[in-house]
């Protein structure tokens, strides 16, 4: 391999850090804007120190031999995950070009700096309710306002014999947290040796190793409030920083420290949208093993005028011709019908900053189209751009795009959002606002789906498995709706899960899934964590909401310890509260957890029976009757129950059988009827089933109906059919942006001839490709000679 095609192992953004080492020892935001990314927090890069970065290394080989030439090159090697080819390692800046030269690198990506769903916008009480009458002083409300002390006391259970693991960045690392651990512990807020109630047992420390940038201590806030609710519990940390890899790697690792229940509130900006990726696989895993896995659905969701905007979806990429000079082949037109239109418009929040995400329908690791976002101001100004290399060996090869943009301003700032294709098929892709602060985002050009185009969920990565419990937060004072943030569902996953190097094969059909499961209190006390109201620190956002879930999961596991995870998924779902609409939504999932009626439930649980035997008695005046959309259903896709004749405003619980499976819950309407798609889980054996509904507060079955399952038949990804136009020897700058803004400002512009001529204003930039952008924007985009060149493009 040639010199010049070595350098292409690096991102972009790692390119422009080599370019500019001045910058990179000065201050971080100097740093974040070489890169073109924040200077702190989601999206930033992780460095551990001044002139140090994480990195992410994919190679051929993970052998020995491998990672030692890694090692002399200069990478501190911090996790080697053999599945993924891939090592996680500390590298300094002046050896970022050694290790890219190693022998059996392929790529060499930034590790971008995960979230945590914590966050700071709902308004804090007038008052302070009087604490729960415990022994620790600063209980969350959300044990009254879920019924957790109701049901620690009608079922005598506070969590003995149970262990909860929890992971978040950090557990007691962090320098600016107003308490420690030891302080908290004596306290009574967490157990441990000086436990004032007698809790002794300290909580299990596996790894608290998160960089000292990105340790908040939020981990130890979440286990305040599993022990305040159920305190007998014992309690095990491990960070999930700083990849997805080695966030997966301790959830395996919890449970093997014999946590029966996990709950996290951590996630990465690069998890796979349309298939499970390395969390959700270890999840996936250990939940087959017996744990009950709860996650924070995150703050994503924006909403504006009354409806929910923080997601843009379109089931196929709609060519069109658009002022991007080569290599880009066209962008995306986000008008569905009508005139031509490639921006996606929203505007910015003065002093705001916000997130994009870009991810289109291919597998990880079989990637072959390569789409590229970038933003502008309409003054042409470029405010961020995302150019990763997605497709081939030295690609990244997963299909994604990350642009920061912040808004320095004090006045709104109007942004234009265009995709851009380099190369590949007209694919579906979904842009995502992610981690946006409250009120960040004022307006967005589209707020409702159309055309098929669908506005709104923001729910993805392993919070949108089906192997996980999803939460959403209300808060602790609310009654009837979640918070506004909190992120909606559902999730439609296309591929197989990520498997190593081996591209998932392409799903059947759609795996479309309802989330969140469940909302839980939010905004709730801790003794060092979150915003000061003036009497107590507030914990919100749903990573306060998650440990509630798990917390009750504990009381419930003590309950009944043979308790699979379904069972303890059906019990809380299944009583939860409704809130407004009426049955299970896509913003609060079946409702607000009822810990006391979950406990109810488990004692009701319909036991495994070969042949169901519907009950004598009769739960409504006249018959009830099921109708399903279809007799026979495979594995991993969704059929429709629908039902008439059966008691009105009941909640029905339905499972199938043989050996009982959870699928769902549903209230009936006035007239005792009910609709609701249920997807058909991975592990169902193929052959006749029984289609079961019960009376949730009876365990009554109310009707049968039989139903097929066959097994599932993938088939093998779609290969995109790569561009004939050549990807080199296109260069890009502010210039050809002011061609989009002149677009934006003079209205319709017919493009609609085949191979019609554009004519653009483009700077000429100092080094070919796309590799030299991040230098470009750093200089503030508008620093180098123009010149004028023709750009021919298809419609």
């Amino acid at each position: 391999m040639t010199a010049k095609a070595r350098e292409a192992v690096l991102s972009p953004r790692l390119q422009a850090v080599v370019g500019k080492p001045a910058a990179w020892f000065a201050a971080a935001a100097k740093a974040g804007s070489v890169a073109g990314l924040p200077a702190k927090g989601p999206g930033s890069l992780l460095r551990p120190s001044a002139d140090s970065l994480i990195v992410d290394i994919r190679m051929k080989s993970t052998d020995p031999s491998s990672i030692g030439r890694l090692t002399e090159a200069g990478a501190n090697i911090l996790d080697v995950e053999s599945a993924f080819h891939t090592a996680t390692a500390v590298v300094r800046t002046i050896h970022l070009g050694s290790v890219a030269k190693t022998e059996g690198v392929e790529s060499v990506q930034e590790a971008l700096t995960p979230y945590t769903s914590q966050t700071t916008v709902s308004p804090s009480p007038s008052a302070t309710p009087a604490a729960t009458p415990m022994c620790d002083p600063v209980v969350s409300e959300g044990d009254v306002q879920l019924n957790a002390l109701l049901a620690r006391t009608n079922h005598n259970v506070d969590g003995t014999g149970t262990t909860v693991g929890i992971v978040s960045d950090s557990y007691d690392i962090a320098q600016s947290a107003h308490t420690r651990a030891v302080d908290d512990v004596t306290a009574g807020a967490l157990p441990g040796p000086t436990n004032p109630c007698g809790h002794t047992a300290p909580v299990n420390v596996l790894d608290d190793s998160a960089p000292a940038s990105f340790a908040t201590d939020e981990g130890r806030a979440m286990a305040q409030i599993v022990h305040g609710l159920a305190p007998g519990a014992k309690i095990v940390f491990a960070t999930g920083c700083c990849t997805q890899e080695k966030m997966a790697s301790n959830i395996i690792a919890l449970a093997g420290s014999g946590a029966k229940i996990i709950v996290d509130d951590l996630s990465f900006l690069s998890e796979p949208v349309y298939q499970d990726g390395p969390i959700a696989d270890a999840i996936a895993k250990v939940r087959s093993e017996g744990v009950t896995y709860f996650s924070a659905t995150g703050n994503n969701n924006i909403r504006i005028g009354g409806h929910d905007v923080g997601s843009y979806e379109t089931p196929k990429y709609r060519s069109m011709v658009c002022p991007l000079p080569a290599p880009y082949v066209d962008c995306h037109n986000f008008a569905a019908s009508g005139t031509p239109d490639f921006k996606y418009g929203l505007t910015i929040a003065p002093k705001a900053a916000v997130i994009y995400a870009l991810q289109w329908a291919q597998p990880w690791f079989g990637v072959t189209t390569d789409l590229d976002l970038v933003a502008f101001d309409d003054a042409g100004k470029v405010v961020g751009y995302s150019d990763a290399t997605n497709t081939g060996s030295n690609g990244t090869q997963t299909p994604f795009e990350l642009v920061p943009i912040a808004n320095a301003s004090s006045a709104p700032l109007h942004v234009n959002l265009v995709v851009g294709r380099i190369t590949g098929a007209d694919v579906r892709f979904k842009l995502s606002a992610l981690h946006t602060p409250f009120g960040a985002i004022v307006s967005v050009d589209r707020t409702t789906s159309y055309g098929g185009d669908v506005v709104g969920p923001t729910v993805f990565g392993h919070d949108g498995s089906a192997n996980t419990i999803s939460v959403g937060a209300i808060n602790y004072q609310a009654t009837t709706a979640p918070e506004p943030f909190s992120s909606r569902g559902p999730v439609a996953h296309l591929f197989a899960p990520v498997d190593g190097t081996k591209p998932g094969a392409t799903l059947a059909s759609p795996q479309v899934i309802a989330k969140p499961d469940v909302v839980a209190s939010d905004c709730v006390r801790t003794t060092f964590f979150g915003d000061f109201d003036g009497h107590n620190f507030r914990f919100c956002g749903t990573s306060a909401a998650a440990p509630h879930a798990a917390a009750i999961a504990a009381l419930a596991e003590q309950q009944l310890p043979a308790a699979a995870p379904l069972d303890i998924s059906a019990a809380l779902t299944s009583t939860a509260v409704d809130l407004p609409p009426v049955g299970r939504d896509d913003a609060s999932g079946a409702g607000l957890i009822d810990a006391d009626a979950a406990l109810t439930a488990l004692k009701v649980l319909p036991k495994p029976s070969s042949t169901p035997t519907p009950s004598t008695t009769p739960v409504a005046t006249k018959k009830a009757t099921l109708k399903l959309s279809a007799e026979q259903v495979k594995v991993g896709n969704v059929v429709n129950v629908s039902g008439s004749n059966f008691p009105p405003h009941t909640l029905l619980n339905i499972y199938l059988h043989s050996n009982p499976v959870f699928l769902g819950s549903t209230p009936t309407t006035d007239a005792g009827s009910f609709s609701i798609d249920l997807f058909i889980p991975s592990g169902v054996p193929s052959g006749a089933h029984t289609i079961e509904v019960r009376v949730a507060t009876t365990n009554d079955v109310a009707a049968t109906a039989p139903i097929t399952i066959a097994a599932a038949t993938l088939s093998a990804a779609t290969t995109a059919t790569p561009s004939k136009l050549p990807r080199t020897g296109g260069d890009i700058s502010r210039m050809f942006l002011f061609a989009i803004f002149a677009l934006c400002a003079g209205g319709s512009l017919v493009l609609w001839s085949r191979m019609e001529t554009v004519k653009l204003a483009v700077a000429s930039v100092r080094a070919p490709g796309r590799q030299n952008l991040y230098a470009v924007l750093a200089r503030g985009r508008d620093a180098l000679p123009e010149v004028t060149r023709v750009h021919r493009a298809e419609d």
